[in-house]
């Protein structure tokens, strides 16, 4: 009876400290919630690990995230038009075709030549199996 009075307040106790709610401001070295610090004292949790220093010097003194909802700014380049791609597709051509002339290479080169054929297995052709 006394294990079960135990167990209960400490089932209670831990639901509380799971509703505890974290900390305005995060602190490294803050406890998570009130059953961190007995734990770690007990030994059932490890102490916490603090970063290299190349990490920390890695890291932004302050790290500003985007707001949720916030439409994002403009941006400078404005995307292309279907003329102006076409006419931006047509100067690269010419661009190309002028680079390949340069160099004495022709435009519309033969097709590859087929390699030779792979030699085949000789192994006989097998015949499908009667039903007798």
């Amino acid at each position: 009876m006394r294990n079960l009075a135990r167990l209960s307040l400490f089932c209670v106790l831990a639901g509380l400290a799971g509703c505890s709610h974290p900390p305005e401001k995060y602190e490294p070295d803050a406890p998570a919630n009130v059953l961190n610090g007995p734990a770690r004292a007990v030994g059932w949790l490890p102490d916490p690990v603090q970063p290299k220093d190349f990490v920390v010097a890695g890291r932004p003194s302050e790290v500003q995230y985007m707001p949720v909802g916030i439409k994002p700014p403009d941006h400078p380049v404005k995307p292309l038009k279907g003329d102006q791609v076409k006419q931006l597709e047509q100067s690269l051509d010419a661009a190309r075709a002028a680079q390949e002339k340069a160099q004495g290479i022709d435009p519309n080169p033969p097709p590859a030549k087929k390699g030779p054929k792979k030699p085949q297995p000789d192994v006989p052709p097998q015949t499908p199996a009667t039903g007798q």
